[in-house]
């Protein structure tokens, strides 16, 4: 595919859907003056999904649109390969050397629910809670680092963690969030925030 096909609004648009979703990503960490985002890999994640999606589409050519948890998926999968983010300090190794570890791969799997977030879904049914647990993220995050994945696999997983308990439900609209209103950004910070505080990092081998 070449990258000629590609519509630059559109890719405009994924460009700023990560950079916001790293604002707020940011927003929920104390140390978030010590990390910063690289542009031009934003730029470049942005490309790769969109080739793999102009991909997809031509050869099933019944598929007009992705679904949400392709798209989630692809992007968490170029996210966690190409690693946007960027640790300024790295005496936040000396702090919790496991946080800065996975921080591209934690980014990476925020992205992907958002994504979801940005769609709407219809007779949602939450089932629990509690079936986003830290042993599930820790593990992904070990998984998303160290083993070999593909856009696929994740888009299977994102399904069916969705299917289980709606992401919806568990970290709210980042797609939106600018439209929230203070209350409503105050709320889904603090959603953010309990799933960040919540991860141990634990090496899963």
């Amino acid at each position: 595919m070449s990258d000629e096909i590609l519509d630059k609004n559109v890719l405009q648009q994924t460009e700023n859907f990560i950079l916001a979703v790293f604002n707020l990503f940011m927003g929920c960490k104390t140390e978030a003056d010590k990390y910063e985002i690289d542009s031009f890999v934003v730029m470049e994640i942005s490309r790769r999904f969109h080739l793999d999606e102009m991909r997809i589409k031509h050869f099933h050519p019944n598929i007009k649109e992705l679904d949400r948890h392709k798209q989630a998926g692809y992007l968490c999968y170029w996210t966690s390969k190409l690693k946007p983010i960027v640790l300024r300090d790295l005496g936040l190794y000396e702090i919790n050397a496991r946080c800065p570890h996975y921080i591209n791969e934690l980014f990476a799997f925020i992205l992907g629910i958002g994504k979801i977030n940005s769609r709407q879904k219809s007779n949602v049914q939450t089932i629990g809670s509690n079936v986003i647990t830290t042993d599930f993220v820790t593990a992904l995050l070990h998984t998303l680092k160290y083993r070999v994945t593909t856009g696929d696999n994740l888009s299977m997983l994102f399904y069916l963690v969705d299917e289980l308990v709606p992401l919806k439900n568990t970290l709210g609209d980042m797609n939106d969030y600018d439209k929230l209103n203070d209350k409503g950004k105050k709320n889904l910070k603090d959603q953010l925030t309990v799933l960040l505080q919540t991860q141990d990092y634990t090496t899963h081998e």
